[in-house]
């Protein structure tokens, strides 16, 4: 008995959120907490909620969250890439 377009269409939807989920929760919890705490989040709430409410949180991620951690990334970039700003600091 074959599968009826409706099926195909949900079973893709599902594995897609499924894998854009598991990405976002292995990105989220490998930032460092510096990062988080630079863009006024908090780490542990947002890798939490991720867990308890995939669905709601990934959304509120993508809106919120992700845009300011790439904004803090794109601060710290060239700190990290050419070192200290003054030669005398560690």
């Amino acid at each position: 008995m074959g599968h009826t377009f409706e099926e195909w269409v949900v079973t893709l939807v599902s594995l897609v959120g499924t894998i854009l989920w598991l990405w976002t929760l292995v990105e989220a919890s490998r930032r460092p907490r510096i990062e988080w705490e630079l863009a006024g989040l908090r780490k542990t709430f947002w890798v939490v909620g991720l867990i308890l409410f995939p669905w709601l949180v990934l959304l509120l991620y993508f809106l919120i969250a992700r845009p300011r951690l790439k904004a803090v990334d794109a601060r710290l970039s060239p700190q990290l890439l050419n070192g200290p700003l003054h030669p005398d600091e560690p």
